[in-house]
């Protein structure tokens, strides 16, 4: 985390939601996110040219990713992580609507989709709807307890945008129990030194 004029900001923000994505292109995990399952051969032939996209977009040639990506939603229109991909694609492009809206079909489509509904409250975060952005988080994590991303992207609303730090330390340690990330740790380790100066003034404040 870096602090650029009073605020603390992500790097790796979105080489992060990349690699979350590029998992899913492995075995069952690619097939628990299609509402319908898919044959080896159809999964392995979709696994390899999601990877090459992936890879273009890692590299920063955002036309050749947004075109495979999307001759990949139109050629598996029952798949998740092509249309998530897309959207990442555009907002790295600085086009956050589009990306909100493609996100948007995707949750209306794919409710359960842990991923795309993270994804769309860092939209919303930057637009800055906020109570919005929310809701989107708690989405994410009722629909996949698991998915550390949500509990870091929540964290950073709770902490940086909705003042509340207590309710963000629990999200960044359960980030840190999952992923064993140690810049997030060192987050949780600031956040420890900062609650008990800001419980004393709450308490002298009501003085």
């Amino acid at each position: 985390m870096r602090v650029t004029n009073g605020v603390r900001t992500l790097s790796g923000w979105c080489s992060d939601s990349l690699r979350a994505l590029a998992a899913l292109t492995l075995g069952a995990a690619l097939a628990g996110c299609a509402s319908a399952p898919v044959d080896e051969a159809t999964d392995s032939a979709l696994a390899g040219r999601y990877a090459d996209a992936v890879a273009l977009q890692r590299a920063g040639e955002l036309d050749g990713a947004g075109r495979r990506f999307d001759a990949l939603t139109n050629d598996y229109p029952d798949r998740v992580e092509p249309r998530i991909s897309l959207a990442l694609v555009h907002r790295a492009a600085g086009e956050d609507a589009e990306a909100e809206a493609l996100l948007e079909a995707v949750v209306a489509e794919f409710p359960d989709s842990a991923v795309a509904w993270s994804e769309l409250g860092i939209l919303r975060r930057r637009g800055g709807r906020l109570a919005a952005a929310d809701e989107a988080y708690r989405r994410a994590l009722a629909a996949d307890p698991e998915y550390a991303l949500a509990y870091r992207n929540r964290g950073i609303l709770l902490d940086l945008y909705l003042d509340q730090p207590g309710e963000a330390l629990a999200h960044y340690r359960r980030y840190v129990e999952l992923t064993g990330d140690a810049e997030v740790g060192r987050w949780v380790t600031e956040l420890e030194l900062r609650l008990p100066a800001a419980d004393d003034a709450r308490v002298a404040e009501q003085r």
